[in-house]
């Protein structure tokens, strides 16, 4: 009997344990199978599991086109309802050319239209870059900041996720291995869940 009562405490402890997880959901801004971003994304799940029940959507969709909004694909719409059912947005991504990769930018823009029903509007939202050179996606993240003025998100500040010369950075199996990348992270995740509660406690009010 005293086992049973244990096992059911514990099945109540996992349920609301899951029930406090913040959702998350999330655009990967490469495509790339072996992809430096994708790794610091499982190693973001990796640390942050007990914490936030995170939702990576695909974003290889059709081109935005105003013609399709009245009757999105099912991929836009999945887009859409996870973003609009979640408690923030994360996104992860490379830069090219000194900007914003076009699929990201592309899923950007089919979640906010049509434009009364931007699905990023007061949404928390976080930044995590890598890249192989000196400057770790420093313009991609700048124009994405830009982007979510229009679209109304609350991007946080800090800290700031740079990641430069990223093949010193992981192993050749693509696992995050240096230190300093992984403490910076395990900071971002830790601001970044606070920030999703703060700003889902006040935006009704801004």
């Amino acid at each position: 009997m005293y086992d049973i009562i244990k096992y059911i405490k514990r099945i109540k402890f996992s349920l609301f344990k899951n029930m406090d997880k913040l959702k998350i959901a999330t655009l990967l801004g490469s495509l790339r199978k072996d992809s430096f971003n994708k790794s610091l994304l499982n190693y973001v799940m990796e640390i942050s599991k007990d914490t936030l029940d995170i939702s990576i959507i695909d974003i290889n969709l059709p081109l935005f086109n105003e013609d399709m909004e009245s009757n999105p694909t099912d991929s836009v719409l999945k887009l859409r309802n996870t973003i609009k059912d979640s408690d923030g947005v994360l996104i992860i991504t490379p830069e090219y050319n000194y900007s914003i990769p076009g699929l990201l930018k592309n899923a950007i823009d089919w979640g906010s239209r049509p434009y009364t029903e931007n699905v990023f509007s007061k949404k928390p939202m976080g930044l995590i870059g890598a890249s192989s050179g000196a400057m770790g996606t420093v313009r991609s993240q700048s124009h994405i900041r830009q982007v979510c003025t229009f679209l109304n998100a609350f991007v946080m500040n800090k800290p700031e996720v740079l990641i430069t010369f990223s093949k010193d950075k992981f192993d050749n199996n693509n696992k995050l291995i240096d230190s300093k990348t992984k403490d910076i992270i395990d900071e971002f995740v830790n601001n970044f869940e606070k920030w999703v509660k703060a700003i889902n406690q006040i935006k009704d009010l801004i």
